[in-house]
């Protein structure tokens, strides 16, 4: 066996006692700096030569799966094929940093963790990083990553370069916004609070000192909202809740202090259930512009906001929706990506596939469109969906 492939070994062994979660004195007898060295290595490690795959017809690329369950590497605007790896089963979630792509595939044994090194010549060999008892779901960043877990409890763990941090006490995020700093993200989650019966707002800091404590407040809904999901804008200057009343489609201002609204912005759309929200900038107008998926059968919206009058949170500045084929995934338990923006097109994963959608502006209306040339491979590929970024 060469350097490479026992330092590769070495590292699948300790990743794996570190995100099974085992007893603490287990991890304790592992020193911080072989962790560190062994992450070190698996950075700048060589990994399987990929035949090279078509050159992207964009600057952005983005990670999926596929109905044959792989992790695909994929051209952002095209949806072309650039590199895929099997999964070891079923795709639950993906999130990626700048050197790797992160999954929890599901397995007979539950769900496992792989993680794949990538780069413009595509996908390295995986690297097993363990098993989760219970659910969970992901989120990678320039400081390790974040599993959020529900086995015994509902916990948030930080796993950096010195190996996995002692877990937050923290619900399970139903919906999640994270406000991107440069030394810092801010985490925020919409979270269910089995004891007290009701929908909560926790909080926390993800930095070079690890995660912090976790925040819960009361949230002050008005009555009779399901379905909701939080978003930022893009500036971090505001965020909305969105949620249905019945039939309805509303959308209400959250204050600091996660009090929200009591006016509602009622908005066009009738279905029974939101499933996804993601920012869309702002408009040629200044307006602010979100994206919904909704559901049960697929339908992809676009909302328009603007500045309050009459003591009204915001005024819906322009609307327009399309359907999509296949149904939109339940996202009951934990957030989803079915929903991205990526080189100039939103991406909504359905039960039929990923379908790449452009927004047109024409004389003040808006009106979405298939992107021309994706709507063939779209049956091929499957959420979830996720950007792949090199580093500024």
């Amino acid at each position: 066996m060469n350097t490479h492939a026992r330092s590769w070994s070495r590292w699948r062994s300790l990743a794996f006692a570190a995100l099974s979660l085992l007893a603490p004195a287990c991890q304790a007898e592992r020193p911080a700096s072989t962790m560190s060295a062994d992450l070190g290595e698996l950075r700048g490690a060589p990994s399987a030569e990929p035949s090279p795959p078509p050159s992207p017809q964009s600057s952005s690329m983005i990670a999926e799966s596929s109905p044959d369950d792989e992790i695909v590497l994929a051209d952002a605007a095209t949806g072309a094929r650039l590199d895929a790896r099997p999964a070891p089963g079923r795709v639950v979630d993906l999130t990626s940093d700048d050197a790797r792509i992160y999954a929890l595939a599901e397995t007979d044994d539950g769900l496992v963790l792989h993680a794949w090194p990538w780069s413009e010549a595509g996908l390295g060999n995986p690297i097993e990083l363990g098993g989760l008892e219970g659910d969970g779901r992901l989120l990678a960043s320039p400081w390790g990553y974040v599993v959020f877990e529900h086995a015994m409890g509902q916990r948030w763990r930080h796993v950096g370069a010195s190996g996995p941090a002692p877990s937050r006490v923290c619900g399970r995020p139903q919906s999640l916004a994270v406000v991107h700093g440069a030394e810092a993200w801010q985490l925020e989650a919409l979270v269910w609070n089995d004891a007290e019966d009701r929908l909560e707002l926790a909080r926390a800091t993800l930095g070079s000192e690890g995660l912090s404590e976790c925040e819960h407040g009361a949230l002050s809904l008005p009555e009779d909202l399901s379905s909701v999901r939080l978003s930022w804008s893009d500036d971090a200057s505001t965020r909305w809740l969105f949620g249905l009343r019945g039939s309805q489609l509303v959308a209400a201002k959250l204050d600091l202090e996660a009090h929200a609204s009591s006016a509602l912005v009622e908005l066009p759309a009738s279905s029974a259930r939101l499933e996804a929200v993601v920012s869309l900038g702002a408009s040629s107008a200044g307006l602010e512009r979100y994206a919904l998926l909704l559901g049960p059968e697929a339908k992809l919206a676009v909302v328009e906001l603007g500045p309050s009058e009459h003591e009204q949170p915001a005024t819906l500045g322009a609307w327009a929706e399309i359907s999509l084929p296949g149904r939109a995934f339940e996202r009951d338990q934990y957030f989803g990506r079915d929903l991205l923006l990526a080189d100039g097109a939103v991406l909504a994963a359905t039960s039929e596939g990923v379908f790449a959608i452009e927004l047109v502006e024409a004389e003040g209306s808006l009106e979405l469109r298939f992107r021309a040339g994706t709507e063939a491979l779209a049956a091929t590929r499957r959420g979830p969906v996720v950007r792949v970024e090199a580093p500024l």
